[in-house]
Protein backbone atom coordinates (compact mmCIF):
# COMPACT_ATOMS: atom_id res chain seq x y z
CA UNK A 1 0.00 0.00 0.00
CA UNK A 2 2.69 2.42 0.99
CA UNK A 3 4.18 1.66 -2.84
CA UNK A 4 0.83 2.42 -4.41
CA UNK A 5 0.37 5.65 -2.89
CA UNK A 6 4.00 6.88 -3.57
CA UNK A 7 3.18 6.34 -7.13
CA UNK A 8 -0.25 8.25 -7.32
CA UNK A 9 1.45 11.18 -4.95
CA UNK A 10 4.39 11.09 -7.77
CA UNK A 11 1.88 11.06 -10.43
CA UNK A 12 -0.09 13.81 -8.94
CA UNK A 13 2.63 15.95 -8.66
CA UNK A 14 3.31 15.94 -12.38
CA UNK A 15 -0.34 17.28 -13.40
CA UNK A 16 -1.15 20.75 -12.90
CA UNK A 17 -2.66 23.10 -10.34
CA UNK A 18 -5.90 23.14 -11.78
CA UNK A 19 -6.24 19.66 -12.42
CA UNK A 20 -7.34 18.99 -7.99
CA UNK A 21 -9.75 16.56 -8.68
CA UNK A 22 -7.32 14.31 -10.55
CA UNK A 23 -4.95 14.10 -8.37
CA UNK A 24 -7.89 12.55 -5.47
CA UNK A 25 -9.03 10.24 -8.44
CA UNK A 26 -5.54 9.06 -8.87
CA UNK A 27 -4.75 8.20 -5.18
CA UNK A 28 -8.12 6.82 -4.56
CA UNK A 29 -8.07 4.81 -7.78
CA UNK A 30 -4.28 3.30 -6.86
CA UNK A 31 -5.68 2.69 -3.63
CA UNK A 32 -8.89 0.98 -4.34
CA UNK A 33 -6.59 -1.42 -7.20
CA UNK A 34 -4.15 -1.92 -4.40
CA UNK A 35 -6.93 -3.14 -1.69
CA UNK A 36 -8.47 -5.48 -5.13
CA UNK A 37 -4.66 -7.24 -5.67
CA UNK A 38 -4.31 -8.03 -2.28
CA UNK A 39 -7.66 -9.60 -1.63
CA UNK A 40 -7.22 -12.03 -4.44
CA UNK A 41 -3.74 -12.53 -3.43
CA UNK A 42 -4.89 -13.29 -0.06
CA UNK A 43 -8.16 -15.16 -0.90
CA UNK A 44 -5.99 -17.07 -3.54
CA UNK A 45 -3.46 -18.15 -0.17
CA UNK A 46 -5.82 -19.46 1.91
CA UNK A 47 -7.80 -21.48 -1.12
CA UNK A 48 -4.04 -23.23 -1.81
CA UNK A 49 -4.10 -23.72 2.05
CA UNK A 50 -7.81 -25.36 2.41
CA UNK A 51 -6.93 -27.61 -0.71
CA UNK A 52 -3.14 -29.06 0.77
CA UNK A 53 -5.06 -29.46 4.00
CA UNK A 54 -7.79 -31.59 2.33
Amino acid sequence: MYVSLNIAVGISLFQTRWAAFDRVYAILLFEILTHVVLAIGISQIVILNLLTGL
